[in-house]
């Protein structure tokens, strides 16, 4: 599942003009597009420029702290809440946990939190219990560290069990370390920079980056890691094509497909073009950038273009190929299919909210017909990548091993396979696939 990226940054100063009331009603806003199906990244952009940053930090520290907070805040309000009031509660509350990025002094986060509920008609009539509950939550941060210490508070209980079944010794690092926002890479155009270049980029500019392990550095060589969270805009270079932000374990993709100059190259179901720009800044191809949505497909050209690169752009249903396939075959296939995204919830965490448990038996059934159909397209001693963000086998190990039983003509190559989330990458599956002459 491809999604566009967002940065998360430190909360910005509300002295500036805006307000913290605004910044929690633009919130609520957001956390009712996300009830209605609406990915947070999408809802985002409707909030006011002038305060989205501090809405965004707001909103996703607040999504991986929800299902805690709602246990919290339960044992205070035995009664159901309103949509509304739960949201500007779990939002206000989410900002005195310890590991918060957002802090405000004790009578401003009450008075602009009651302030936001009185600009919010349908829950006006609750004010004085919202400004009760904050100054109950306030007094006791003892209960906080309770919730803290428990991980599985954080998960709707379908995941948890399901983690667990899946991971019975890694599950409880991973709800951990999903609990907390992904660092911030960049990945360093080579036709433009070598890595130490960029470095010094970025020390004329007084950003600090992070070493990276040697270890994970080779996977991805055109990786750095920065100290701290930003807008793009202050990223030198960036709008002249000098650098992309992109995921370590997303930059690990291009490397394991590999392309060779000369070559042809389908990145399949390629939005928003993070790998698509990849494999061009790698190899002198012959690229073609599938994507099954106009829009979505308007993102990727978007991105190749700032890049100052070139690719044959298709609208098409990669399960579809006879629909938009020129019976033309591809030396190499990235096949990045549509998943659970159950690898990046760190960058998401919306996802715990719009995934469901029934939505994997559909998930499984459109990568198994997207295998199916790309191999048609791979040439006879090419390859194919499969790429899934997600953690669970049933999107990555189980589908390579269904399609090996299935294609007699099909080779496992060596690939990293199950990645899982750790402090240097998001969780990500690669299987890699050589069709035999």
């Amino acid at each position: 599942m491809n999604k566009t990226k967002v940065i998360e940054v430190p909360a910005v100063s509300l002295e500036r003009g805006a307000s913290l009331h605004r910044a929690l009603i633009s919130s609520v806003d957001l956390f009712a597009q996300v009830r209605r199906g609406i990915s947070l990244t999408q809802a985002l952009e409707s909030s006011p420029k002038d305060i989205r940053s501090a809405v965004q930090s707001l909103s996703y520290t607040a999504f991986r702290f929800k299902p805690a907070t709602l246990k919290l805040l339960a044992t205070y309000i035995p009664k159901k809440m309103s949509d509304e009031v739960e949201d500007l509660l779990v939002l206000a509350a989410a900002t005195l946990y310890p590991e918060s990025p957002n802090h405000y002094p004790a009578h401003t986060l009450v008075n602009e939190t009651v302030k936001a509920a009185s600009d919010l008609p349908k829950i006006a009539h609750a004010k004085g219990m919202i400004n009760a509950v904050l100054r109950r939550l306030i007094e006791h941060p003892q209960d906080f560290d309770i919730l803290l210490n428990r991980h599985q508070n954080h998960y709707p209980q379908w995941w948890t069990y399901k983690l667990q079944r899946a991971y019975p010794k890694e599950w409880q690092k991973i709800l951990k370390t999903n609990l907390f926002p992904a660092k911030l890479f960049v990945r360093v155009n080579p036709k433009v920079f070598t890595r130490e270049e960029y470095l010094e980029e970025l020390r004329k500019v007084n950003i600090s980056a992070l070493e990276i392990p040697a270890e994970i550095l080779k996977l991805a060589p055109q990786a750095i890691c920065l100290e701290q969270s930003m807008p793009i805009s202050k990223l030198p270079h960036f709008s002249s094509g000098g650098v992309c932000i992109q995921d370590l374990g997303a930059q690990m993709a291009g490397h394991l497909l590999s392309p060779k100059d000369g070559e042809d190259v389908l990145d399949a179901c390629a939005a928003p073009g993070g790998k698509s720009t990849h494999l061009l800044e790698l190899a002198n191809i012959s690229l073609t950038a599938l994507e099954i949505n106009q829009g979505r497909l308007a993102k990727v050209n978007e991105n190749i273009t700032r890049l100052g690169l070139s690719a044959k752009l298709l609208v098409g249903d990669a399960s579809k190929p006879e629909l938009w396939w020129d019976k033309k075959q591809f030396d190499r296939i990235l096949a990045d299919t549509p998943c659970s995204a159950t690898g990046i919830i760190r960058r998401h965490p919306d996802i715990l909210y719009l995934r469901r448990e029934s939505d994997f038996v559909g998930l499984k059934i459109t990568q198994q017909q997207i295998l199916r159909s790309l191999w048609d397209l791979l040439k006879p001693g090419g390859e194919l990548l499969y790429v899934s963000c997600s953690i669970f086998p049933e999107e990555g190990e189980e589908q390579i091993q269904l399609f090996l039983e299935e294609h007699p003509n099909a080779l496992r190559l060596n690939s990293l396979n199950q990645l899982l989330p750790s402090e240097w990458h998001d969780g990500f599956f690669y299987g890699k696939l050589q069709k035999l002459t």
